[in-house]
């Protein structure tokens, strides 16, 4: 059955080709405080007579890199005693203050702490966040209250995407037909995307015809589109129906592409 279902997915297109997975995440406004926990991925660099007023972290199993811009912020080491920005080095784990700026991955920083030099560091300090090994970005919200956001990049409007996902929420009965929508989960966190689905051609994966009325919750979908004015609402050209639930979705051909988690990439550069 297997071979039969990734015969079926090869001959219509189906099965992405290995690109990096990427989780989704909302936008950060600029000037959002923030706390970010990291892996140095590129420290400040020697001009020779100067150093550079920035670094980069790298957060999360993508390893996104967010760069730290710390030209007038107060940095420590682990034993609290104030250093140089030319002391940092690469792999050092660093928690870092500051506030978002025009990119979501730019920190203006105030202050930085090291946390340790070992790849065990962080997992041992008190700052250590369970299920997030590889490190975290909490932002501060409207509400005043703080939430751990998902650590990947915004993609902008008008790219195009894939999304491999389980249905979140299926298209709601308005009482005059069902609604033209529909969300999908990604990411160990669960962060919903809203698939538009007014000029869509929807298929399932012997390219059946399918109505929004047939689409339910736990349902894996494959669909292609793009970005609206909100990086988490997809105007949908096509949407694939790949399994009925999540049992059958790891043993479909799709499991090895999308992860457990599902995914959406940028569809037009294949990253």
């Amino acid at each position: 059955m297997k071979t039969t279902l990734s015969m079926l997915a090869l001959s219509v297109g189906l099965v992405a080709p290995a690109v990096a997975q990427e989780y989704g995440a909302r936008p950060i406004d600029k000037g959002t405080p923030v706390v970010i926990v990291g892996r140095i991925s590129s420290q400040p660099r020697n001009y020779g007579f100067i150093h550079e007023r920035k670094l980069q972290v790298a957060v999360g199993s993508r390893a996104v890199d967010h760069t730290l811009h710390v030209g007038d912020a107060k940095i420590y080491n682990a034993q609290g005693k104030e250093i140089a920005k030319s002391d940092l080095q690469d792999k050092w784990w660093v928690r870092a203050e500051g506030t978002v700026e025009s990119d979501p991955r730019r920190i203006h920083t105030t202050k930085l702490t090291v946390l340790g030099k070992d790849p065990g560091a962080y997992q041992h300090s008190a700052y250590y966040i369970l299920g997030r090994d590889l490190g975290y970005v909490i932002a501060e919200n409207v509400a005043g209250s703080r939430e751990i956001l998902p650590s990947t990049r915004v993609f902008a409007p008008d790219t195009r995407v894939m999304i491999l996902a389980p249905i979140s929420s299926q298209p709601k009965n308005a009482g005059v037909g069902v609604e033209e929508k529909l969300q999908v989960a990604i990411g160990p966190d669960k962060l919903d995307y809203t698939l538009h689905l007014k000029d869509a051609t929807l298929r399932d994966l012997r390219g059946g015809e399918v109505f929004a009325s047939g689409l339910k919750d736990r349902m894996w979908v494959r669909a292609e589109g793009r970005v609206m004015d909100d990086s988490r609402r997809i105007e949908v050209d096509r949407l694939t129906v790949v399994s009925d639930d999540d049992e059958k979705f790891r043993l479909s051909p799709f499991f090895g592409v999308g992860g457990e988690y599902g995914m959406i990439v940028n569809a037009e550069r294949g990253k």
